[in-house]
Order: C-alpha cells, then structure tokens, then sequence
C-alpha cells in the first residue's frame, strides 16, 4: 500500500509543467549597467536577469502603444502610467518591454499583467533591453 501511494505521489510530481511562468517586478529588470565596449555603451544585466532569458514571465504595467488602435498587438509595456506627455517615454530602457501578442489586447490607460516569453536583449537597435513574445494579456 505504501509503494502504491509513494508511486501516486511520483506520478502526480512528474505531470507538473516542466516550466511553470514566474511574476517579475520592474526592481529585477534594473538590475543592469551600461558599459563602455568597443566604443559604444552595452548592457551589462546581472545574472538573475540573464537567467530569465528565454523563461514564460508575468509583469504588471501600462501600456504605451505603437498602432493607433484600440486593439494592440505590438505596444511597450511600461513601468510607470503616461503623464501629460504622450509621445514621451516615462523612463529608461529598463523600464520599458516591447510586447508582441497573438491576440490583440484592449488599449486601457490601468494597469494590466503580460505574461509571455521573455527575451534579454543585448544589442537591440532601437536601445531595448527586454521583449516579450507570443505574450498574452493575464498571469
């Protein structure tokens, strides 16, 4: 009887999701310094930032859009709401996302959680540090 529970109990272990999303805070993504290379400033993140290269992620912030639609499926996810400015960027690169989705996201000025693949980017030509594919709206 013991091995029958103790085999339930593996089995029930093994049919968790092998990777599992995990919420992040804006204070994680700062974790990086610019550092002068070859005659240009590279981003140099600290290794809990690298380690969520590639990694499902949940981030919660505002929605700075690209398209002039309602529906958004290509915006920058931002740390802080839009002030009187609307065509300026509340902060720096570590405080912005590029988000993609597959399914359009309803444009709100509240905030709202991303969660999608996250992607460390170290030489992005817009200055982005950070992107976040096949992304959904919720955790």
């Amino acid at each position: 009887m013991r091995a029958f529970l103790l085999l339930l109990v593996v089995l029930a272990l093994g049919a968790l999701p092998a990777q599992a999303q995990q919420a992040i805070s804006w204070d994680t993504l700062a974790q990086v310094e610019l550092q002068r290379q070859d005659g240009r400033y590279v981003p140099n993140f600290a290794p809990e930032v690298d380690g969520l290269n590639g990694e499902e992620v949940a981030i919660q912030g505002f929605i700075f859009p690209i398209q002039q639609t309602l529906e958004q499926t290509h915006f920058i996810l931002i740390a802080f709401p839009l002030a009187d400015c609307f065509y300026c960027l509340p902060g720096a690169s570590e405080s912005m996302i590029e988000v993609k989705t597959s399914q359009p996201v309803d444009f709100t000025y509240d905030p709202i959680t991303i969660t999608g693949t996250l992607e460390v980017l170290e030489s992005d030509p817009m200055g982005m540090y950070y992107r976040l594919t096949d992304a959904r709206q919720g955790s």
